[in-house]
């Protein structure tokens, strides 16, 4: 972890940090902890983690993507996700979920 890379958050989010790398030291890695840090520095997003390959991840973050953006998702990611497996980021389009009515909204749907 560099400045620059604490840089890309304000004072709180900061705090927000600290506190979630001291429960990650007395815990351990967890997608939860992850999960957390990510609704706390990052809104408007959805974490799915694939139970049958648990080293499966996929992102949703409702907005538009941009460089600040992205370097604070890949900050959060190499700081908080223990994970040898892949991670995927979709911004702004949700990719479709058979049977989820929400995400098949044709126009609105990342292609894979």
């Amino acid at each position: 972890i560099s400045n620059n890379d604490i840089a890309l958050f304000d004072i709180d989010e900061q705090q927000i940090i600290l506190s979630g790398m001291l429960r990650q030291y007395l815990t351990g890695c967890s997608i939860d902890l992850f999960r957390e840090m990510m609704k706390a520095l990052i809104p408007d997003n959805i974490i799915y983690h694939n139970n049958e390959k648990t080293s499966e991840v996929f992102i949703y973050i409702g907005r538009k993507t941009n460089e600040t953006l992205e370097k604070k998702l890949q900050f959060l990611i190499s700081a908080f996700l223990d994970l040898n497996g892949s991670v995927e980021t979709y911004y702004e389009y949700h990719f479709g979920i058979i049977g989820v009515d929400e995400t098949m909204i044709i126009d609105e749907i990342a292609l894979c």
